[in-house]
Formats: structure tokens, sequence, C-alpha cells
């Protein structure tokens, strides 16, 4: 499933000079780390590859649903033009692995749609490029694709929108809004999937979208709505549908509630977001999570390697379906494994380079079976030195458990389908309840 997502071609620049920032990224299916084998770029530069018989549909296929018109990034790749333009770059930092930031490590946990850039792709990508990237023959090539302008998933079924836009100063503390948007939707829908568009995504940390009948009333007074969680974004977020049989329910009469976390960017800027939702059929299994916490955070200045954990025992036989983790800029290592009635352990996530601007929501390639009594574990690790290039302070400081972008955070949530309905009460108690851990000192990997 092609990602859409923000981008700033500027800090592209960035990142190749100094390693920092977001990146545009291409999206192929493998697994393999960069080894380019001189003898295979030696033949193809025998019989340079051109663009359009061979590498129109690795944009295509992989980049264009960002890098297009209305597509998030700040260029298009859908003509030999620009992609002759960005060439020797998209070498660069294909070669550099800074693209495609998938952060997820292979080999602890398996995830449908799988950025990782074969080293044959890699390959060709540089022999195009060194070979004097050759147009080739228009006729030989794919047309194309084709877009809804500005929606990654094609056209929603509903789209709306913040009554008016929000201000955000160009200076000043960071600012958390709830803002109601109420429907008109003639009767129950069932939800497939959603995707949040924000206007000025450089202000926006994160949002939390909501549904409620409580309240219908009300644009950023930061008063009156809660409600239950939909879904949430974060940068680097990527829409996706829900599997075949799940789906969430949304009720006629319900307000949506945004709850969002801005950050003054140095600019004043205007935020009206926009949700737009896919509908389907109703759902045929009940949709819960498992989420692990913890909030006795308190990192000093210099210090590496400090660690967070919890634990969460699952209540009732379940199939995990996804997996999210959420931190903020001093975060360096995200573990997550499972350990088994019968005592055997699996991971389930490891990011080894956690970045704030890329918090995938993981889809595992197939249902993780999680048996009643099965023991879920996070560790977080963190770096607070001057030598960690995204510590948002120089020289360091102490750092502890907020809700600010410079505090910090340790989440992980799990998507999880029940074996049987009736188990939704025991689920509901365990997110409610919740567990903090407290702090640990870091012991290397999970086994």
């Amino acid at each position: 499933m092609s990602p859409c997502c923000s981008f700033r071609w500027g800090m592209v620049l960035t990142i190749v000079i100094g390693g920092l920032g977001l990146l545009a990224f291409f999206m192929v299916n493998g697994d393999t780390e960069p080894n380019p084998s001189s003898s295979s770029l030696s033949s193809m530069a025998e019989s340079p590859p051109t663009y359009h018989e061979n590498i129109a549909s690795i944009l295509h296929e992989s980049c264009s649903s960002c890098h297009r018109p209305d597509g998030g990034a700040p260029f298009s790749l859908l003509s030999y033009k620009n992609a002759r333009r960005r060439g020797r770059q998209i070498v660069q930092v294909t070669k550099s692995r800074y693209m495609p930031p998938w952060k997820a490590e292979p080999g602890h946990g398996e995830f449908e749609g799988a950025r990782r850039l074969p080293d044959e792709t890699i390959e060709l990508l540089e022999a195009w490029v060194q070979g004097g990237m050759k147009e080739g023959d228009p006729a030989a090539g794919p047309p194309p694709p084709q877009y809804t302008e500005g929606w990654s998933l094609g056209e929603p079924d509903l789209v709306i929108q913040m009554k008016k836009p929000f201000k955000i100063p160009a200076e000043g503390p960071e600012i958390f809004r709830r803002f109601g948007i109420p429907l008109d939707i003639p009767e129950d829908r069932y939800i497939k999937a959603i995707e949040f568009r924000p206007t000025s995504p450089d202000v926006v940390h994160h949002v939390f979208i909501m549904r409620t009948n409580a309240n219908r009333q009300g644009n950023g007074d930061g008063l009156g709505f809660e409600g239950e969680l939909l879904e949430g974004w974060t940068p680097g977020a990527i829409t996706k549908f829900l599997p075949d049989g799940v789906a969430k329910h949304l009720k006629k009469g319900d307000t949506i509630v945004l709850r969002s976390h801005f950050r003054p960017s140095g600019k004043i800027e205007h935020e009206q977001s926009k949700i737009g939702f896919y509908f389907g059929d109703p759902p045929k299994r009940a949709l819960t999570g498992l989420r692990l916490r913890n909030n006795k955070i308190d990192i000093l200045p210099g210090e590496d390697g400090y660690t967070v954990s919890d634990t969460v025992v699952v209540p009732a036989d379940t199939d995990a379906i996804g997996i999210a983790a959420h931190a903020h800029y001093i975060c360096r290592e995200v573990r997550a494994t499972a350990t088994y009635p019968d005592q055997t352990t699996e991971w389930l996530l490891l990011i080894k380079d956690w970045d704030f601007n890329w918090q995938e929501h993981y889809r595992f390639a197939k249902p993780v079976f999680f048996p009643k009594g099965t023991v879920l574990n996070m560790e977080y690790v963190y770096d607070n030195t001057a030598s960690n290039p995204r510590n948002p302070f120089d020289p360091p400081r102490r750092v502890r458990y907020g809700q600010l972008s410079t505090d910090e955070m340790a989440i992980l949530y799990i998507e999880a389908l029940l074996k049987d309905d009736a188990d939704l009460p025991l689920f509901k108690n365990l997110l409610i309840q919740g567990k903090n851990a407290g702090k640990k000192e870091a012991s290397g990997k999970p086994k």
C-alpha cells in the first residue's frame, strides 16, 4: 500500500549533509542490506537502463503516492524530466539507506508493505545515473498512475473539515486544543480507513481523532470534548485500510473530536484540518487494543542508555494485527516482545534509530496470536547527550515525562481482534487501569 505524508525538500539536503530531518521515500518491498556489486553495475553499463523501460515503474510504484502534484512531497517524480533533475540525489539517499525511512529492523516482526529497497533496485537506479540517465522509448514505459487529488486511498466516502482556521502564532508555548465537527450521516456507518490531512503540517505535533455523542459545539475552546478514539495521526503516519472483516463504528448523530497538539514553527500558520472517511461493511470481529506505557521518565543531562519499561498480561485469547510506538526526540531505541505461556519469546518490533518524524503504524503481515496469559513487554532507550543530533537542547537539559515536544513519552499500542466478543470488557478495563513501571537500568536487548 502506497504511503502519503508531508515532506520538506530542504530537509533532504540537511539529511544528505548531516543525517537530520525528514526524507521523501520510495516504497519497494525487500529486506536486504546494501552491498552494491561492481560486477552487476559493469554489466548494466554495457546496456545502460533507460527511464521508460527500467526506472519509471520503480518511481511510479514506489514514490509517486507522495511525489506527485498535491501529494505531500515538494516535487513530482511522475515525468522523465523531473526524475532526471533529481537522479543523483535519489541514488545518494537510497544507497545511504536514508530512503526509505522504514525504521523496523528486519527479523524482529514481519510487516506488510515493508519499505526496504532490495540491493538490485539500488543498483539499477545507480546504473541509470551512471549511464547518463537516458530517456529511452516513451512507448515502452508504463503510463503515470492516476490519483485523486490530495487523498492517498482515492476519493473518501465522507470528507469533513474544521469549521474555521485556527491560528498558531509564530512564537510561544505549544498549544493543545479540542475541535468538534458535527457529522451529518443518515445512519450508522462502519469505517475501513481514516485519512487526516493537515493544512499546515509543520505545526501539527499529533492529533487524536475521536467520536462522541455528547457535545456538538466548539472550535478550539479546549472544553467539553472527550470520546472514543478512532485514529491517531503523527508525522510519518501512513493511511491503511483495516483488514477484511474489521471496521470501526461511526454512529448517526456523532460529533468528531480532534484533540490537536500544535507547536509554533517560527511563522504564523493557520490550521484547518480535513478528515476523509472510507466506509465498508459491518465488522465480523470486535477490534480492541492493548496499551503499554511508562510515565516515570526523568533523564539527566548527558545520560545515555536510560531505559524505561512496562509489561501487560493479555487477559484473553486475541489476534494482534498492528503495533505502533510513540516517543519524542531523544528516544533512541524501541523494543517490544511477547512471551507466551510456554515461555517462548517472540519479537514484535525493534527500532534501533527512533525518529519522531517517522512514527509508523506497523501492520503485521499476518495476525499474531496471543493466548491468554501472554506477557507483552516494551523497553524504550533514551540518549540525552550532546552527540545525539535529534536532541532539541544544546547543551542537553533534564528531560521528564510530559506532553510537550521537548518532554518525553514511552507508549506502545497494539491493535487486536478478539476471539470472543464477550471478552471486550476485560480489554477495556486493562486500558483504563494502565500500568507504569519505574526506571530500570539498560540491560541490553530482550532475548
